[in-house]
């Protein structure tokens, strides 16, 4: 993890495979953060291209996993 805050929250144990990425959402005092991180760089930018296309996403709770390609990002 290399985002400092993110380690905060994920901490120093990343259990996802290559080809995933999450985005989740936690609580940060009075604020909420949105962690959006993927196993590589690949993966960081398919769960961005979710986040800028998120009506397209059926986005539900705090925590979702990404897969597929970047041209055809899945949310399960």
């Amino acid at each position: 993890v290399v985002n400092t805050l993110t380690a905060q929250f994920m901490g120093s144990d990343w259990t996802y495979q290559p080809g995933e990425a999450i985005l989740k959402l936690v609580a940060n005092g009075d604020k909420v953060a949105m962690i959006v991180a993927g196993t590589d760089a690949l993966d960081t930018k398919k769960a961005a291209k979710v986040v800028l296309n998120f009506a397209n996403y059926n986005l539900m709770g705090t925590e979702v996993m990404v897969t597929g390609t970047l041209a055809n990002p899945v949310v399960a």
